[in-house]
């Protein structure tokens, strides 16, 4: 009895571990999909952001089956998550707050507008 117990208190340990060291990987299938994605149908959220807010804390802030739509209060821009995204996986830089790159990036691209 108790090395059947053992056995599946094991089993359940294994599992849990491997699942939990794939997590970054499965956020990174689900960024990369909302890349590849066309605009969601099913409605929009508006986060509100600050400028000092790095884009990956940003990032996390994304609902699936929703599109998210970031107004920075600052400076009144609103950002797609389609163009914070894309801006992620070609311009990434880890210390990159919203505030110091993107704005201007989103100011020069068309789909950015003032509130």
């Amino acid at each position: 009895m108790h090395l059947q117990l053992w056995f599946v208190l094991s089993f359940l340990l294994l599992a849990n571990v491997l699942e939990w060291k794939q997590q970054p990987f499965g956020y990174q299938r689900f960024l990369l999909e909302r890349v590849r994605k066309q605009r969601s149908p099913k409605g929009q959220i508006v986060r509100y952001v600050s400028q000092s807010m790095p884009i990956q804390e940003a990032l996390k802030r994304l609902y699936k089956e929703k599109q998210t739509i970031y107004m920075i209060k600052e400076k009144g821009i609103q950002i797609e998550e389609h163009d914070l995204l894309r801006y992620w996986y070609n311009d990434y830089r880890s210390e990159m707050s919203i505030g110091e790159g993107i704005i201007t990036l989103m100011m020069i691209d068309s789909s950015a507008s003032v509130w």
